[in-house]
C-alpha cells in the first residue's frame, strides 16, 4: 500500500464508507492502519462485516467491528483517526475500574455500572464494558457485554496489526 492509502494527512486519502469482509479490504477504505482480532474466542461476526464510516469528515474514518453470540455476548471494537485521538463514539457516563497495559500504552477500563440509579453493580458480568486507549494519533475501544474484565483486556492485547 502507498503512504497515502494508510495515512490520511499524505494527501487525498478519502474515507470509502462501507462494509467489509476482511480486515484488509476495511483498512484500505478507512485510510489508516487497523487492529485486528486474533481471536474472537468462539463469537462470530455479526452487523454483517467491518463498517467503515466518517468521523465527523471525509477525511477521518471510524471503524467498527462486532462479534457476538445468541447468548447475549458480545465483543466491539471501534478505531478512528479524529485529530487528536479523540473518539467519534460517546460511551456516556461510566465508571473507572482500572487501567492496563495495551498496544504499549496504558489504556483505561470503564464500565458502565454503579455510577447512575438503576445501573448494575461494576462487579457483575451483566455489565458494559469499554477498554479506551490512544496511541499513533489513533483512538481505540474494546466493548463488551457479559464478559468478565479478564476477558476485555485480553482481546485488547491480543490486538494485531493488519498487513
Amino acid at each position: 500500500m502507498a503512504a497515502a492509502d494508510v495515512n490520511p494527512a499524505a494527501g487525498a486519502a478519502k474515507v470509502h464508507a462501507g462494509t467489509y469482509h476482511s480486515w484488509k479490504a476495511a483498512q484500505h477504505a478507512a485510510g489508516f492502519r487497523l487492529l485486528r482480532p486474533a481471536s474472537t474466542d468462539g463469537l462470530k461476526a455479526t452487523n454483517g462485516g467491518i463498517r467503515v464510516g466518517q468521523c465527523g469528515s471525509p477525511r477521518y474514518a471510524n471503524v467498527y467491528a462486532q462479534y457476538g453470540h445468541d447468548s447475549g455476548k458480545l465483543i466491539g471494537l471501534f478505531q478512528d483517526d479524529a485529530p487528536g485521538a479523540t473518539p467519534c463514539e460517546n460511551i456516556g457516563e461510566a465508571t473507572t475500574l482500572g487501567h492496563f497495559k495495551v498496544d504499549g500504552t496504558t489504556a483505561t477500563l470503564l464500565g458502565a455500572c454503579g455510577t447512575l440509579p438503576g445501573e448494575p453493580s461494576c462487579h457483575g458480568y451483566r455489565v458494559w464494558l469499554f477498554l479506551t486507549w490512544t496511541r499513533h494519533g489513533h483512538y481505540y475501544q474494546v466493548l463488551t457485554h457479559d464478559e468478565s474484565r479478564s476477558k476485555i483486556v485480553a482481546f485488547g492485547r491480543k490486538l494485531h496489526k493488519v498487513s
